[in-house]
């Protein structure tokens, strides 16, 4: 009878749950369910499903469990018992576990995660006592429940509306029958017959977890997990601020009592994509911080390994297929996905299913091929959008400060564009905030990709800026993954060569200046307080494909002869400067030996003979290895590389100093281990002066 909602004042908990009961079954008659299955919980939709059910099916033996996400699970698991022993209130009470970044990394899955992990520590711990699992009930503001409720115009208090969405779901993820969809039920509520038994029935959160009780059993434990909470606000606007509803939510394990373990308690997690903004610091409340880092390296190319597999398009994964190099391919495959998609699990994930889903009977992915990664990951239903009209203008800015911020500092920070300043807490929602591997704090970042592609941005990089040297660099016409590691690696040499301060370019090329100075007195400086890429003369980047010819005009073929060719016929005729050293950065051919590309210094001594000065140094990249054995296999090649130059140098007309740029971080007595006379620059290194997303593009190890 909802037209009892009028008339009777107050409402027991029972004759509340009758009429919510109506309403949300449209007076159907329906059976409550009783177990919880993620695959019913509305907070995620069947594309997402899929990936979940996949990456959690890697895990063997049926554990619970995701890739590259224990951490978080342990710190969960061991919330659930801190939650339980102090209870919800004073000053030792559990804090509030928060699942946090941007869009596309994960959270959800992390929710439905959790939700299988508590659920079943819950339901082992209270077996023992004879008691059923527990009730949970994950809501939130996308997918199945998307549709907002419009409080102002419905009457309703935030809490209401917070309580139905709560109630609804908790059903939802139970298995009750005949439930209206949640975007009917929105519809139904412009009768204010039916708005009313909200009013009435659920008067807050906390009415709400009563009824789920009263409905299941009051002896059962509560789970209850808010999805994207920021959303209630921005996009539902069903609240007035965030810190407002998160405490709407987290309050509700404020009655959970210390150290009574008969007692049904309440546990509440939230998923935001900043909780900076929801402040918890008029509750006492802390913070359990669960960051949904980036899936970087091994973990990411491993999940995209289990999806490539698991489609009939992959070449290698049919019974008859005879591709003995299939193992060897699909890795190389893989870590490159996951390189330029730096470990965003989205885009992972969405580009592997648009990859397979364009092969049909008679196709195969073509392991070996990579444009079609590009032209897949570009796909606006796969990349993340870009973070507005000044974007170009965002990348410069975010590529120049080599300053880790702390996130208080992140936050508030502005970045000033054609269109004025934004402020940096407003590209949190483009997924742009990655935390420094190597330093504390986070950064603003983008995904590699985002790097790669030139749509539209050649016509407007500033000549001269860090993004058009970026841009001309990361252009290779070869696909082969190991390519974006030498180019990224010259990016990063490049980079500390048109840059203050002049000490970065002793982390890069460790014994550069100390050379130049040993040789002219000069060492390498910058005079300009700006970034500069004319500096460095990138000498015609793909120089290579044109034919070289000997003193006999016939064609070189040989990779290092063609190298040496070319530069000796180059050096004759630069324009060197008596006051400072000049530079040049000259590419190697592709299978080069022992060198991927030169850094070539060069200067006029002030002698009488006005005589040249040339320091010449060979940098041979390794993207990361990821054997156990890593420090040997480069150590081997590095003593490989070391020889040649010893027996071949003398081709180049210089003695050349050889600089290993690799993705690895190593150990001391692992560096120790190296030959002395060369340079060892790794991946540690890298990680303090530039971004993750391009670091990243050094853990791309291509087998062939």
């Amino acid at each position: 009878d909802l037209a009892g909602a009028k008339r009777r004042i107050p409402w027991s908990f029972e004759e509340s749950l009758d009429k919510v009961m109506q309403l949300l079954t449209n007076y159907s008659t329906y059976e409550k369910g009783g177990e919880f299955h993620f695959s019913r919980a509305p907070i995620i939709g069947e594309r997402q499903l899929i990936p979940y059910t996949a990456a959690r099916a890697m895990v063997p033996d049926g554990k619970i469990a995701l890739p590259g996400r224990d951490k978080e699970l342990q710190d969960l698991l061991l919330w659930l018992g801190a939650s339980n022993k102090f209870g919800g209130s004073g000053v030792t009470r559990a804090p509030v576990p928060v699942v946090n970044q941007g869009p596309g990394f994960g959270k959800t899955s992390f929710l439905l995660l959790g939700a299988e992990a508590l659920h079943h520590e819950i339901k082992i711990m209270r077996q023992r006592h004879g008691r059923p699992p527990p009730i949970v009930a994950m809501f939130g503001y996308n997918e199945r429940m998307s549709t907002p409720i419009d409080c102002t115009n419905l009457r309703l208090t935030f809490g209401q509306a917070l309580a139905l969405r709560i109630f609804w779901a908790g059903l939802e993820c139970m298995g009750c029958t005949r439930l209206l969809e949640w975007a009917d039920v929105v519809r139904l509520l412009r009768y204010e017959q039916r708005a009313s038994v909200v009013r009435k029935g659920l008067e807050d959160p906390a009415a709400a977890v009563e009824l789920l009780r009263l409905l299941y059993g009051k002896e059962r434990d509560v789970l209850l997990f808010a999805d994207e909470l920021l959303k209630g606000i921005e996009i539902c606007r069903e609240s007035p601020n965030g810190t407002l509803l998160g405490r709407s939510i987290y309050s509700l394990m404020d009655r959970n009592k210390a150290n009574m373990p008969e007692q049904a308690k309440t546990h509440v997690v939230i998923s935001a994509m900043s909780y900076e903004r929801i402040d918890m610091t008029g509750s006492n409340r802390l913070i359990l911080d669960l960051y949904m880092a980036p899936l970087f390296g091994r973990v990411g190319a491993d999940v995209a390994i289990h999806l490539l597999k698991k489609f009939e398009g992959v070449p290698g994964n049919q019974e008859d297929d005879s591709n003995l190099h299939f193992e060897s391919d699909l890795q190389s495959y893989a870590r490159f996905i996951c390189a330029l998609s730096g470990g965003h699990a989205r885009v992972l994930v969405n580009t592997v299913k648009t990859l397979c889903d364009q092969t049909t009977a008679n196709t195969f992915l073509d392991l070996k091929e990579r444009t079609a990664i590009f032209n897949v990951m570009k796909r606006s239903d796969v990349l993340p959008s870009p973070a507005g009209s000044d974007e170009h203008v965002m990348l410069n800015h975010i590529l120049s400060p080599r300053v880790w911020k702390a996130p208080a500092d992140l936050l508030n920070l502005t970045i000033p564009t054609a269109n004025g300043e934004r402020l940096a807490s407003n590209l949190i929602h483009q997924g742009v905030v990655a935390p420094s591997p190597f330093c504390d704090g986070i950064v603003l970042d983008v995904i590699p990709l985002k790097f790669l592609d030139r749509r539209k941005r050649t016509s407007i990089s500033t000549p001269g800026s860090v993004l058009s040297l970026l841009d001309s660099l990361l252009q290779p016409k070869d696909g082969r993954a190991s390519t974006y590691g030498e180019r990224v690696s010259a990016f990063f040499t490049a980079y500390a060569l048109s840059s203050m301060p002049e000490t970065l370019l002793d982390d890069i090329l460790p014994t550069a200046n100390a050379q130049l100075k040993q040789c002219t007195g000069v060492s390498w400086s910058f005079n300009s307080s700006r970034f500069d890429a004319s500096r460095v003369d990138l000498h015609d980047l793909e120089w290579f494909e044109k034919p070289i010819v000997d003193e006999y005009g016939d064609k070189i073929k040989d990779p290092w002869c063609k190298l040496c060719q070319h530069f000796k016929s180059t050096v004759m005729g630069l324009p060197r400067s008596s006051d400072h050293w000049k530079a040049r950065l000259i590419l190697a051919p592709p299978n080069c030996p022992a060198i991927d590309y030169v850094v070539h210094f060069y200067m006029r001594c002030n002698d009488a003979n006005d005589s040249a000065a040339d320091v010449v140094f060979g940098v041979q990249v390794k993207t990361a290895f990821s054997d156990a054995d890593a420090a040997a296999t480069i150590l081997s090649k590095v003593k490989k590389s070391n020889d040649f130059l010893a027996d071949h140098q003398a081709g180049l007309g210089f003695n050349v100093s050889l600089c290993f740029h690799v993705g690895n971080t190593l150990n001391q007595s692992e560096l120790a281990a190296m030959p002395a006379e060369v340079q060892i620059v790794t991946g540690k290194e890298f990680g303090q002066h530039f971004l993750p997303s391009l670091t990243g593009l050094l853990s791309i190890d291509d087998s062939s």
